[in-house]
C-alpha cells in the first residue's frame, strides 16, 4: 500500500537537507567520473528505500552481484537482506548492441513485478546505440516515462569520461542532476556533491563535500553558512572580580579569545576553565591542535597540585565536566578539517568549546581561507548557543590582530618585567569586550582570579 505518503528517501541525510525528501514520479541522474561513489550512492537510495518499505528494482550492465553485495555491506548497505525479504531485486543484463534490444530487456524486467525504485547502472551503454537524433529522443522519452506511466522513483547513473563534465542526455529528462567527482585539495583528495538542478526547488548551496566512509556509507556534510549573524542567549558566569568588572558574565553564543606571547603558555586557564564549569554546572570540549589528551591532563594535574588542589578533586571534575580532544589539522584538507570539527562537537554536546593552539590553524592556512573558514563555523556555534573560547600564541601585532577579528570578548596577556632581572615572570591582562573599552588589569589582579578559582575548586570536594 506504500507508494508515495511523505515521499521517497533519498537515503542520505545531509543530501535530504538541501534536496528534501523526493515525490514521485521523479528522475534522478546520478552523474560522475569513474570510482567517484556514483554507484554507492545509487545503491544507498535504493537500499534506504526498501528499510520503508518500498520495492527496488537494480539494475547493471556492468556489476558483479556478488561484488556489489559484499561491498556495499562494507559500508553499510545489508542489499542481501533486503533481497532476501522480497524487496530488492538485481538483475545483470548483457550489454545492448543496439537500444532497442536494451529497452526490450528493461520492459521485461519490469513486467515481472511491481518495483517502486528502479535503478539502472549504467546508462552509458545505452546511450552508445542513439547517436541519432531522433532515436535519442526517444530514449530519452522513455526514461522519462519509466517513472511517470508506474509513478516510481528512477535513478539513472551515466558515468562521464575523465576531463568531461557533460552529460550526453539532456538534463530536462531528469528532475534533480547530481554530479559526483574527486578534488585535490592541499594534497588530499576531497570528494565534492554538486547539486546541478533540483526541479522546484532553490538550493542554497550548490557544491557540498561528501565521504563514503566503512559501515556508514554515503555521507553529505552541509557547511553551516548563515545568512544572518546570530544572537546569543543565556548567560555565564565569570569566576574572577576584576574580569566581572570589565565584561560583566559571558554570553553563550560568544566568542572569546585568550592570547598569550610566545613562550609564557597560559598555565593557569585551565584552572580557570575548570572553575568556570564547576560552577555553571556545563560542559567543555577542549579541543587542541598542539597536545594529546593525556599530555593536556598531565599539565593540569600538574598545575593544580602546585595550587593546593588535590588531586581527586581535578581528576573528578575534569572526569565530570571536561572531554579532552586532539586534532593534527594539516593530516586532512580544510574542508575536511571543518567537517570532523563539528562532528566531534556534535557527538559531545558541549556548552563551551576551547580550541587550544589556533596560532597553528593561522600560519598554515592561506589568510582568507582561515577567515572564511573560521568565521562560518563560529556563527555556527553562536547560533547554537554553545560558548567558545579561542586559545592562541601572537608572536606579532598583524597575527594577533587577524586572530582576534572573529572575537567577541579578548583576553590578552603580556609580561611584566619585575625589578629583578631575575626570577618568575607575571602577566598583565589587557580585557576587552564588544561595546566596551579595553582595560588593562594588573598582574596583582590576575593572581586574585587564580586564588578565586582555586577556592571555588577546593569546595566542590
Amino acid at each position: 500500500m506504500l507508494s508515495d505518503p511523505g515521499g521517497y528517501t533519498l537515503g542520505v541525510s545531509g543530501l535530504e537537507k538541501l534536496v528534501g525528501r523526493v515525490r514521485s514520479p521523479y528522475v534522478i541522474l546520478i552523474l560522475g567520473h569513474p570510482g567517484s561513489g556514483k554507484t554507492t550512492l545509487a545503491s544507498t537510495i535504493c537500499y534506504k528505500n526498501t528499510l520503508e518499505g518500498r520495492s527496488c528494482l537494480y539494475v547493471s550492465f556492468y556489476e558483479d552481484k556478488d561484488k556489489l553485495f559484499n561491498y556495499m555491506r562494507d559500508v553499510g548497505l545489508n542489499l542481501a537482506s533486503a533481497e532476501s525479504v522480497g524487496l530488492l531485486r538485481f538483475a545483470r543484463l548483457p550489454t545492448p548492441t543496439k537500444v532497442d534490444s536494451a529497452v526490450d530487456l528493461l520492459n521485461t524486467l519490469l513486467s515481472e513485478g511491481k518495483y517502486d525504485v528502479v535503478v539502472i547502472d549504467s546508462i552509458n551503454p545505452v546511450l552508445a546505440g542513439a547517436e541519432d537524433p531522433e532515436k535519442r529522443a526517444w530514449l530519452l522519452n522513455y526514461f522519462y516515462n519509466l517513472a511517470h506511466l508506474n509513478n516510481r522513483l528512477v535513478v539513472l547513473v551515466e558515468e562521464l569520461p575523465y576531463g568531461q563534465e557533460a552529460t550526453k542526455i539532456e538534463e530536462f529528462a531528469a528532475d534533480a542532476v547530481l554530479v559526483l567527482r574527486s578534488e585535490v585539495e592541499e594534497s588530499f583528495l576531497v570528494r565534492k556533491l554538486e547539486v546541478r538542478k533540483v526541479r522546484g526547488r532553490n538550493i542554497p548551496l550548490a557544491e557540498v563535500p561528501f565521504s563514503i566512509i566503512e559501515n556508514r556509507g554515503f555521507e553529505v556534510f552541509v557547511p553551516p553558512v548563515l545568512g544572518e549573524v546570530p544572537v546569543e542567549a543565556g548567560e555565564i558566569y565569570v569566576p574572577c572580580r576584576a574580569f566581572r568588572q570589565v565584561w560583566g558574565t559571558l554570553k553563550r553564543g560568544f566568542i572569546a579569545g585568550v592570547y598569550y606571547p610566545a613562550t609564557a603558555g597560559p598555565r593557569d586557564l585551565p584552572i580557570f576553565l575548570l572553575a568556570m564549569s564547576a560552577i555553571n554546572n556545563i560542559r567543555t570540549l577542549f579541543l587542541s591542535y598542539r597536545y594529546s589528551p593525556n599530555a593536556m591532563i598531565e599539565m593540569i594535574l600538574e598545575r593544580a597540585e602546585e595550587l593546593g588542589i588535590e588531586q581527586a578533586i581535578t581528576e573528578k571534575i575534569l572526569s565530570e565536566r571536561i572531554t579532552f580532544a586532539s586534532i593534527n589539522p594539516f593530516s586532512r584538507s580544510v574542508t575536511q578539517l571543518a567537517i570532523d570539527e563539528l562532528q566531534l562537537i556534535d557527538s559531545v554536546g558541549p556548552d563551551l568549546v576551547v580550541f587550544h593552539g589556533i596560532e597553528i590553524l593561522r600560519e598554515g592556512i592561506p589568510s582568507g581561507r582561515y577567515l572564511k573558514e573560521r568565521y562560518n563555523q563560529l556563527n555556527y556555534l553562536k547560533s547554537r548557543g554553545i560558548l567558545v573560547i579561542r586559545v592562541g600564541e601572537y608572536v606579532d601585532e598583524s597575527a594577533y590582530k587577524e586572530m582576534a577579528l572573529l572575537d567577541d570578548a579578548v583576553i590578552k596577556l603580556s609580561y611584566v618585567t619585575p625589578p629583578s632581572s631575575y626570577g618568575t615572570l607575571k602577566y598583565e591582562a589587557l580585557l576587552w569586550r564588544r561595546g566596551k573599552l579595553a582595560t588593562i588589569v594588573s598582574p596583582e589582579e590576575v593572581d586574585e582570579c587564580v586564588r578565586k578559582c582555586v577556592e571555588i575548586l577546593k569546595q566542590k570536594r
